[in-house]
């Protein structure tokens, strides 16, 4: 496979990994803590985008490639973590140990169109539900 030039890091992302805590959502039992575990560089590739129009409704997906440097705080990576990547929520659904050595971790992500976060860091809920709270006549 071909190696990933270190002037290609040029995005800068978060990588989060879920973590118990207090109070869990009572409707979903969903977690509503998550901890950072790296902040680091990364070459970002569009891998594909989905359209689906389902009950009257229209869902969109895009695909991402997240390709990380090796870092063992990683090794543990599964599909409950989260990538955050210009404000967007990237959901983590494989992890790839390139050439399997240890120098460079592809994370395959997938992102709602609702998976956008506010411009505050620290807000941390999706727009549509900011919307819906905020101007509950638009939706």
């Amino acid at each position: 496979m071909k190696q990933v030039s270190p002037g290609k890091l040029r995005h800068k992302v978060i990588i989060e990994q879920p973590t118990a805590c207090d109070p869990v959502d009572a409707m979903t039992d969903e977690l509503q803590c998550w901890q950072s575990v790296v902040e680091c560089w990364a070459a970002i590739r569009p891998v594909s985008a989905k359209e689906i129009f389902a009950a009257g409704g229209f869902v969109g997906q895009n695909d991402v490639a997240v390709t990380v440097r090796y870092d063992p705080r990683l090794d543990d990576m599964n599909h409950t973590w989260r990538v955050w990547w210009q404000n967007k929520k990237l959901g983590v659904s494989g992890v790839l140990n390139i050439d399997a050595r240890d120098k460079w971790l592809k994370i395959l992500t997938s992102c709602s169109e609702h998976n956008i976060r506010l411009k505050n860091a620290d807000f941390d809920q999706p727009l549509h539900d900011v919307v819906n709270v905020v101007m509950p006549e638009l939706t």
